[in-house]
């Protein structure tokens, strides 16, 4: 893609007005690496926007067509994109050293600083409003996923608050990448942070590593800090690439249970987007009852035994009395016998 493809996208920017003609700027939002976004309205209007102002040149004078690129990429894709929880799009308006992207203005500033506040305060985020913001961005990651849409960047600061801070709206998508016939992509981009482990070994990847992403975001609302970051680039990726991490204290199991199923080296392994909503729903994929399934998922430390425990439970489901008693038997003595859990079984199997 280079410049020209600008003026042979149907949904182009506007080249016949600069923004400053159309729209008055009301405040700053926030600054990014590429540019600026800020709260404006069209002149004579009360209606609000964000404007996202993406700059072409580096340092002024050197320009960088990664920039264009970014810029036209995401106007074609968020053109194209409807859904309650994805931001907007209103239009865009290119100028000779930028392109200015118009989206609707939600109000409630992002998700990174609704946590940092939490952490500040030492409050953490209540469970009915950490489990509301994972389903709608659950559902925007479905929406993206099954048009082909990888979102690549997927972190709390492109995670937007409208005024009420009951919903929210996924944005940001400079880093989208829309796949066509192959499953799977290449380019190594995104927030080092919210790297999958298969970005971190510059492995190919796909809607998977939206997935992590999202699982880490969680994370940080039930724990109010990052699960990998240990500071040094060298040693939070070796944390991603082992997977190691605290468990928060206090833990939600329904969540810290979904958090268990994405945050999985083997991409193969981790949940979609799809099939999250179901587990957090109700509707367990496995066939099992959410109850030991969560119970599983809280108490039993390491996945690979996670996985040994409800097999053993599924595989007690579908057997005969004789080798259900068996199997129960072997579930109870990997987890300890406990009193919980051996309740849990007797109302799985009706006694």
């Amino acid at each position: 893609m280079d410049a020209n493809t600008v003026q042979r996208v149907s949904t182009a920017p506007q080249r016949t007005q600069p923004f400053l003609s159309k729209y008055e700027i009301l405040s700053l939002l926030g600054k990014g690496a590429f540019g600026t976004a800020h709260v404006v309205r069209r002149r004579g209007h009360k209606t609000k926007y964000c404007a996202k102002q993406i700059h072409f040149f580096t340092d002024g004078t050197s320009f960088d067509p990664r920039r264009l690129k970014m810029a036209v990429n995401e106007v074609k894709v968020l053109s194209t994109l409807t859904h309650a929880n994805i931001v907007k799009y209103i239009g865009a308006v290119e100028e000779a050293d930028c392109m200015w992207i118009i989206t609707e203005y939600v109000g409630g500033g992002d998700l990174h600083k609704f946590i940092s506040r939490h952490r500040h305060q030492g409050v953490p985020i209540e469970r009915g409003v950490a489990l509301s913001f994972t389903m709608q961005l659950l559902r925007a990651l479905q929406y993206l996923h099954s048009n082909g849409v990888l979102h690549r960047d997927v972190k709390p600061a492109n995670i937007f608050l409208n005024s009420a801070r009951d919903a929210v709206q996924l944005g940001d998508f400079g880093l989208t990448k829309v796949l066509g016939e192959e499953a799977s992509t290449t380019t190594v981009c995104g927030t080092p942070l919210y790297y999958a482990p298969e970005l971190c070994a510059s492995a190919p990847y796909t809607a998977a590593a939206d997935m992590w992403a999202l699982g880490c975001v969680v994370f940080e609302m039930l724990a109010l800090r990052h699960p990998f970051d240990a500071g040094a680039r060298e040693k939070t990726f070796a944390n991603i690439l082992s997977v190691k991490f605290t468990p928060p204290a206090d833990v939600d199991p329904l969540l810290f249970g979904f958090v268990q199923r994405v945050l999985v080296r083997d991409p193969s392994q981790r949940l979609t987007a799809a099939q999250t909503i179901n587990f957090l729903n109700g509707e367990e994929v496995s066939g099992l009852s959410l109850a030991v399934v969560n119970w599983v998922r809280a108490h039993v430390a390491e996945p690979e035994a996670q996985e040994q425990v409800l097999g053993l439970v599924r595989g007690a489901a579908a057997a005969s009395s004789a080798s259900r008693l068996f199997l129960v038997q072997q579930v109870l003595q990997l987890t300890g016998e406990d009193p919980q859990f051996r309740e849990l079984l007797k109302s799985e199997f009706g006694g």
